[in-house]
């Protein structure tokens, strides 16, 4: 078990949150469960991972509840699902795959870019 502790007032402004305690399987070293205290509006975020598997050698949180609660009332949940995940697989970059990345993030684009370039002057 960890607990965290903004070290400013501006990590505290950047994140939202007032302080954490996050829990750590000991086998493995795994996030399990982390619950956040929001500095506004009095709420807890909860997060939990419900499946953890063990795929080509790496933990992967293949389900994961986000849970936003104020006093014991439910105010949000996300749940993820992921499946199909694999490992050390070749990336065919194309030109969708930089724009739907590019989406995500604009930096992606960059590093894509540059990835390309590199393979090319092998």
């Amino acid at each position: 078990m960890i607990w965290s502790v903004p070290r400013s007032k501006d990590v505290i402004e950047e994140t939202g949150y007032e302080k954490s305690l996050i829990f750590v399987r000991q086998d493995n070293f795994f996030v399990i469960r982390a619950l956040h205290w929001v500095r506004d509006g009095g709420y807890k975020k909860y997060m939990d991972i419900k499946k953890l598997d063990l795929i080509d050698g790496i933990w992967v949180a293949t389900e994961m509840h986000v849970t936003k609660k104020k006093g014991k009332n439910t105010v949000h949940k996300t749940i993820l699902s992921f499946r199909n995940v694999k490992f050390n697989q070749s990336l065919d970059i194309k030109g969708s795959v930089k724009n739907n990345l590019a989406f995500l993030h604009p930096d992606f684009t960059i590093s894509l870019t540059d990835l390309q370039s590199q393979k090319s002057s092998k």
